[in-house]
């Protein structure tokens, strides 16, 4: 019969873990869970203790950049625009010599410019934004200035948007991106603007001389007023 009670030759017996007196387990439980049965004693609904917060940096913070508001008179040529139920037109100046007027879009023309996008043949969403920014840059442009030559632009219909779009690709590169540069800073400029309607402060006084209550004229059929309207002159 096996003898179960000796060690298999070549092995030791094992040790056994030195005993923990009374007195000090019970003063290390004490220790760890003192701090929660006083807390739930006191009713605490989280008494353990925190761990220490990081040091609040109260060096002094550079101001929050604040918003650079349109002058005194884009606010009211703007306004005018509106009230006078006219596009709202501005001039920008690129490369300290050519003026280039971008025109608002119309409802309508944004429905026009729409119309011609989904009509582009199947293309990612990169190249079919780089196209639609093109052909709002073709409708927003309302007149190109050279130093020597003046471009007036027709009014906005489904082939003189076309053609001012493929137009605009034969211009040198530097011209191209300052005229979309451009175009999306007046488009910002435009919503700062929007967004302001309401705030009552924010436009200049004598609002009541503007044409606020003049009716808009019945639209022309004659193309030389057509023209005319488009451009706000």
């Amino acid at each position: 019969m096996a003898d179960f009670t000796s060690p298999p030759p070549g092995n030791k017996p094992g040790k056994i873990a030195p005993t923990i007196p009374l007195a000090k387990a019970d003063k290390e439980r004490q220790e760890l869970y003192g701090p929660l049965v006083e807390g739930l004693a006191a009713g605490e609904s989280d008494p353990l203790p925190k761990p220490a917060s990081e040091p609040v940096d109260e060096s002094p913070q550079p101001p929050e950049p604040t918003e650079e508001l349109p002058s005194e008179e884009d606010r009211q040529v703007f306004l005018a625009s509106v009230l006078g139920h006219k596009a709202y037109e501005k001039e920008y100046v690129l490369f300290g010599a050519v003026k280039v007027l971008f025109r608002d879009r119309t409802p309508r023309e944004v429905e026009l410019i729409q119309s011609v996008v989904n009509q582009l043949p199947e293309m990612s969403d990169v190249e079919l934004a780089i196209q639609e920014e093109r052909f709002v840059l073709a409708a927003q442009l309302a007149r190109l200035a050279q130093p020597s030559e003046v471009k007036p632009y027709e009014p906005v219909t489904v082939d003189t948007l076309r053609n001012r779009a493929d137009d605009l690709l034969s211009f040198p590169k530097p011209m191209y991106q300052a005229l979309l540069d451009s175009c999306r800073e007046f488009d910002r400029h435009v919503s700062q603007l929007t967004r302001h309607a309401l705030d009552k402060d924010f436009w200049p006084a004598g609002t009541a001389n503007l044409p606020s209550s003049r009716t808009a004229p019945a639209p022309s059929t004659s193309p030389a007023s057509a023209a005319a309207t488009h451009t706000g002159r």
